[in-house]
C-alpha cells in the first residue's frame, strides 16, 4: 500500500493442479483452473442440458491424473418425474466408474446437506459445462457467494457464461470452495500413450 513494496519469496510446489487448453491465440498452451486442491467436484445437470458423457469422461481423466477424488453432483433432479429411476443409461454407466455421486435439487433441498458433509474439512474446486447449475448451487452452499446465475438458452438447451473467472470462497464449517467458470471443453494434452493408459478407469 503506498509506498511499501512486496516481491515473492519463494514459490512452492504444487501438490495438485487441474488444467484445460489455453484460448486458441493465448502465448499459454495450458490455463490452470485450480491448484492444491483435495477433491474434483464436477456439476452436470440430468437435463437441460443433457448430459454430456464425452465432457465428464475428459474431466475424470484430468482428476485420475492428480490423483484427485472425483465427486459427481447431479443437479435439478426435481425435473425428473421418477427421480433416480429416470436417470439415462449414459448416466448410469459414467455412475459406476467414479469416486462418489450426489444427486441434488437445489428447488426441493434433497441431496444437500450430504454434499456439504463432503465438502467440510476439504479444498474443493467446482467446475462443469454452462447451463448446469453449478453457480446457484453454490450460492445455496455458501451463503456469501453472490454468483451470477442465467437461464439456459431455448434454443439450444445449452447455458449462458455468467461465471467468467475463479473465485475461492471460505465454506461454512471448514474448507474451500473454489468456483470455476463455467466451459464447454476440457482437454488433456502432451501426455504419453502409457500416463494415459493408466489414467483410464479400470
Amino acid at each position: 500500500v503506498g509506498s511499501q513494496k512486496y516481491c515473492v519469496v519463494r514459490v512452492l510446489p504444487r501438490k495438485s493442479e487441474l488444467k484445460r487448453p489455453g484460448p486458441r491465440d493465448s502465448f499459454y498452451k495450458q490455463q490452470t483452473l485450480a491448484a492444491n486442491i483435495d477433491q474434483v467436484v464436477i456439476v452436470a445437470s440430468v437435463t437441460q442440458p443433457d448430459f454430456n458423457y464425452g465432457f465428464m469422461d475428459r474431466f475424470l481423466l484430468a482428476a485420475n491424473l492428480n490423483d484427485l477424488p472425483f465427486v459427481l453432483v447431479l443437479t435439478k433432479m426435481d425435473l425428473l418425474p421418477n427421480g433416480e429411476a429416470d436417470l439415462s443409461s449414459d448416466i448410469r454407466d459414467f455412475m459406476k466408474i467414479v469416486d462418489k455421486v450426489i444427486p441434488v435439487s437445489v428447488k426441493s433441498g434433497d441431496g444437500l446437506e450430504v454434499l456439504r458433509n463432503e465438502l467440510v474439512g476439504k479444498s474443493s474446486v467446482f467446475s462443469g459445462m454452462s447451463g448446469v447449475g453449478k453457480s446457484t448451487l453454490i450460492n445455496e452452499l455458501v451463503p456469501d457467494a453472490e454468483l451470477r446465475t442465467g437461464d439456459v438458452r431455448e434454443r439450444d438447451g445449452k447455458g449462458r457464461h455468467t461465471t467468467t473467472s475463479s473465485s475461492l470462497f471460505d465454506f461454512p464449517g471448514g474448507g474451500y470452495v473454489i468456483d470455476t467458470p463455467g466451459i464447454r471443453s476440457i482437454g488433456l494434452m502432451d501426455l504419453e500413450p502409457e500416463t494415459l493408459a493408466k489414467i483410464f478407469p479400470g
